[in-house]
């Protein structure tokens, strides 16, 4: 047996509230919300993985290669560093691309050759290739720094091939006459006795076709198609 509290009247301790005056004498335990609130937390953040995971959007492909010039201009960066176990960088970077190049602008803090913590302004131009990146310039300095101040190099324009030269059939036939005399001689056409053909410094004139020996006469009527 207990007193209640608030009648002063004996009451059994079993008893949640008192008989008399209607006093709870028992308190009701409340159920915690904790797992069950953990339980959703995991499945939001379970579905918010997965949505990052698989997004295919220009954004979210744009944002990784964002992230992805960051790290490598900061790995770059922490190698110019005299103590590079000290470099802290910022979580913010501006990263873009210019002219062809990606571009990071950022600072990094670390110590200097004395000991002291100093800030040092950065710039970065990374040329991404088919299955690689590589710096092509940078530049640091106690001042914050531009684009200007990158000497970019100039794009590299493919250059065409030469055209690969024709190989012109030469028109040119060494005829001989039966006198045994050798000419080099374009034949243009049979008129009768006269065969008309070029010469060499492009003038045309005529010769009589009996005066070729026979080989002559068979090189000039295949030339002709005769």
């Amino acid at each position: 047996m207990k007193k209640c509290p608030s009648c002063k009247h004996a009451v059994s301790t079993k008893a949640e509230t008192c008989p008399s005056c209607g006093h709870p004498l028992k308190k009701k335990k409340r159920k915690s919300g904790c797992a069950s609130t953990l339980l959703m937390l995991l499945i939001l953040g379970g579905f918010v993985f997965y949505v990052m995971m698989n997004d295919d959007s220009p954004e979210a492909q744009h944002l990784d290669k964002q992230i992805d010039y960051k790290i490598t201009s900061q790995r770059y960066i922490r190698d110019q560093l005299r103590a590079p176990s000290t470099a802290k960088f910022p979580l913010n970077a501006q990263v873009y691309e210019r002219k062809g190049f990606w571009i990071v602008e950022s600072y990094v803090e670390a110590q200097n050759g004395f000991g002291a913590i100093i800030r040092t302004y950065y710039a970065v131009a990374i040329e991404q290739g088919e299955n690689s990146r590589h710096i092509v310039a940078s530049e640091m300095s106690e001042y914050p720094i531009g684009l200007a101040s990158l000497k970019l190099p100039a794009p590299v324009t493919p250059q065409e091939p030469d055209p690969v030269p024709v190989k012109k059939t030469e028109p040119y036939l060494d005829l001989t006459t039966k006198d045994g005399s050798t000419a080099r001689l374009k034949p243009l056409e049979i008129a009768g006795d006269q065969l008309i053909v070029e010469m060499l410094d492009g003038k045309i004139t005529q010769i009589n076709f009996k005066d070729l020996d026979i080989a002559s006469q068979s090189l000039v009527r295949r030339a002709l198609n005769l």
